[in-house]
């Protein structure tokens, strides 16, 4: 028996063993975001956490941390998004803080292409589950008034699910 309990406890974790997006998601990230702005010639990096806490049926995804842009520092950064669940258990509807429309999302097969249309620029993005402790995200923004790169890695934080 004292085997048994000790192969179940060696078992690495899946990301079949989470139901649904919402359960993947909860709980708090280690964040890594690389900005380039390609017009500019500038780049950036935040570095700080994101974290998923249940609100009114969806997630609450707030993210912290430290903008340097340009080898300036900048200094504190936050942003805060809704995650609404939709169509299938991996699929979210995306809110900006204000209640707008930011996409849809669809991680059923582990990614997905979400567009963002923000006149007169638009927002590409490639989400992808990497394991059950990690992800990324980036989006190609381009048109008249940006052109942008940013690429985001995130992890789960020690003491997670």
């Amino acid at each position: 028996m004292e085997g048994a309990a000790t192969n179940h406890l060696a078992r690495t974790r899946t990301l079949a063993d989470f139901p649904d997006l919402q359960s993947y998601l909860l709980g708090d990230w280690r964040l890594s975001r690389q900005l380039t702005d390609r017009a500019a010639g500038f780049t950036g990096q935040f570095d700080g956490t994101a974290s998923f806490t249940r609100d009114d049926g969806g997630l609450l995804h707030f993210e912290s941390g430290t903008l340097m842009w340009a080898g300036q520092p900048h200094g504190p950064a936050t942003r805060q998004l809704s995650w609404r669940p939709a169509s299938s258990p991996w699929a979210a509807d995306i809110c900006f803080d204000d209640g707008r429309p930011f996409h849809h999302l669809d991680l059923s097969s582990g990614t997905d292409w979400p567009v963002h249309d923000c006149q007169p620029d638009a927002y590409r993005g490639e989400f992808q589950l990497s394991g059950p402790n990690d992800w990324t995200y980036r989006w190609e923004v381009a048109g008249p008034r940006k052109d942008l790169l940013l690429v985001s890695r995130l992890t789960r934080a020690p003491g997670g699910p």
